[in-house]
């Protein structure tokens, strides 16, 4: 049954995507979860796995196109259909569920411990279908053990920050084909380590920010229509001549810049101390810029509604 792949929505606000590399060719076979192209978005550049099994009839888009969100990228060729694997999925979580409801559930699951514990490592039960391709690349290129790695994500996925994070702080590499004790405490793998500049002046500032500046949020919903018609009308241009797409984000900032100059009350401080308010007339606006999953900057635009 043939089956066709389309461009995912990675965010809320991405609106198209880019190809950059296909990762397969026509008449490869691919399974479930496999990584098969790498796009960018205006909000990320990653990897996109396939939703099901089967073996690749047709490449709908050529690298480097852009195309929308839904647009068709791949046609498969397999046995089941998406409908299929998700069936297949629940009966296995049914399966799941169902298992310890045998008779003396307990007493087998104690009986067979050591059998559990030698031929099926609880590693690769735990993260069957809960990592991402591109993390468990680079956990395989780093030779790094899933289990010993805390997840941050959804129900304690393990993300690529997470990765990352483990790499950065020194944690140590553990051999996939090494098992961790089952008996030692994880904290006990844990040790000081001196914290890299960068990341202790971060720091520093987080806890400055959080000491002088009020912490709120609130969300609005708003019509982008206009936004994205003008965007769509100067992106192409826009790219060409400063060799970078344009986004969103010149767009919020000159609102958030012209709500500021509404609401001037906003863009004000408190001096505890002397017992003093102060209302600033420049606009001045930080915006966090990712140095290479190292951490942010925040680079400040001075007189930004001048």
């Amino acid at each position: 049954m043939s089956e066709r792949i389309t461009m995912p929505q990675l965010g809320e606000t991405v609106t198209e995507g880019t190809i950059l590399r296909w990762l397969v060719n026509v008449g490869d076979s691919i399974k479930e979860d496999d990584p098969i192209l790498e796009i960018s978005t205006d909000k990320v550049d990653t990897e996109v796995p396939s939703p099901f099994s089967g073996t690749v009839s047709a490449l709908l888009v050529e690298e480097g196109e852009t195309v929308e969100v839904g647009s068709p990228l791949l046609e498969l060729d397999g046995e089941n259909s998406s409908e299929d694997v998700t069936n297949d999925t629940n009966d296995v979580v049914e399966e799941v569920v169902d298992a310890p409801t045998d008779q003396n559930p307990v007493q087998e699951i104690v009986e067979n411990k050591e059998v559990v514990e030698e031929d099926q490592p609880i590693t690769k039960v735990k993260n069957i279908g809960k990592v991402s391709p591109v993390v468990r690349r680079l956990a395989l290129e780093n030779n790094i053990d899933l289990e010993s790695v805390q997840g941050t994500g959804k129900d304690g996925r393990v993300t690529r920050k997470d990765i990352d994070h483990f790499i950065n702080n020194g944690s140590g590499k553990i051999s996939s084909q090494t098992k961790p004790s089952m008996t030692q405490s994880k904290s006990a793998e844990i040790g000081p380590s001196e914290i890299p500049r960068l990341r202790k002046k971060i720091a520093e500032n987080m806890i400055l920010s959080k000491q002088t500046s009020a912490h709120v949020m609130t969300s609005v919903e708003v019509d982008f229509e206009n936004v994205e018609n003008i965007r769509s009308k100067v992106k192409n241009k826009f790219k060409e001549e400063n060799n970078f797409s344009l986004t969103y984000l010149p767009f919020i900032a000159t609102a958030v810049v012209s709500a500021l100059r509404e609401h001037s009350v906003v863009n004000s401080s408190f001096d505890l101390e002397k017992g003093v308010h102060t209302v600033h007339e420049n606009i001045e606006l930080g915006i966090a810029v990712d140095i290479n999953q190292e951490g942010l900057l925040v680079g400040t635009i001075r007189e930004a509604d001048s």
